[in-house]
């Protein structure tokens, strides 16, 4: 059996990360429970999203959070049967668990409504920061795990939301080593982006109109943008960041060398569609 651990960050505002230290809970719930959930969940199911990965099984899964001043850190650990591909098992665990944190805390909340006339772009989290791996004891790891608060978690309600059409665009820049196929990047990004309902239990089936995705590797800097349109009652932000870090996890598995160094929400926009009032749910 092969042991790997993956960490990364997710950077919020420091008034939602307070807000986390003190309650444990902030927009649609426990961020660190839901994060957990999800990591373990995901990382066994790796294989479904990351075309390069061999199917193995995976013997233990653990996940570890650490609420911090400006976010919350994660540590997935897994062992697989496999000599090869542990690492990237970890980091898709890590990386859908903090996107899975980042779609409880973000958003556009009932302050921010949005009008026909007012796009609604706001947010209160920065971004996906410093995914890679890391050789370290898991208990002393685990042993920060500073997360609680109560277990709540609410799927948020949209029954009373207009038709959006949404537009997002999420930008990340990782570090690879040797030969990547930068067109086999850009595929895996435009296949894998849809599929984000699947991972993430608090993201609401899009009818994703379209994927764009362009990547560029430059002196071993993978730069990829992936843009989604779509036609709903919630936006496709995250559908977009899903996009781009399982791509990237992807690239990595026959670089060799995984180390994300941030993945941003560079656009995310829903527009009231006018005149929908026979398309609103009873």
């Amino acid at each position: 059996m092969r042991s790997a651990i993956a960490t990364g960050f997710l950077s919020t505002e420091e008034d939602v990360a307070a807000e986390l230290v003190e309650r444990g809970v902030s927009g649609l719930g426990n961020a660190a429970a839901v994060a957990k959930v999800v990591a373990l969940s995901s990382a066994k199911m790796a294989w479904r999203y990351l075309p390069a990965l061999p199917r193995s099984l995976l013997a233990s899964t653990y996940a570890a959070t650490k609420y911090e001043k400006d976010g919350m850190r994660i540590w997935v650990m897994v062992r697989s049967e496999l000599d090869g591909g542990a690492e990237a098992y970890a980091a898709f665990g890590a990386f859908a668990g903090l996107l899975a944190a980042w779609n409880t805390v973000k958003g556009c909340s009932r302050s921010c409504r949005p009008t026909a006339r007012r796009p609604c772009a706001a947010g209160n989290v920065h971004g996906i920061r410093d995914l890679h791996s890391v050789d370290a004891s898991w208990e002393e790891l685990e042993a920060m795990d500073n997360s609680g608060g109560p277990p709540e978690v609410g799927f948020f309600d949209v029954s009373e939301e207009p038709l959006y059409e949404g537009l997002a665009l999420a930008k990340g820049s990782a570090r690879v080593d040797g030969d990547v196929d930068r067109r086999e990047i850009e595929r895996v990004a435009v296949e894998v982006a849809p599929r984000a309902w699947e991972v993430l239990p608090l993201v609401h089936m899009n009818e994703v109109l379209y994927v764009n995705a362009s990547a560029s590797v430059v002196d071993g800097s993978l730069e990829l943008a992936v843009e989604t349109g779509n036609r709903g009652r919630t936006g496709s932000a995250m559908e977009a960041v899903f996009g781009v870090g399982a791509a990237m996890i992807n690239a990595s598995i026959a670089s060799a060398r995984l180390h994300i160094s941030s993945i941003d929400v560079v656009r995310s926009l829903k527009t009231p569609i006018e005149n929908t009032s026979s398309d609103r749910w009873p």
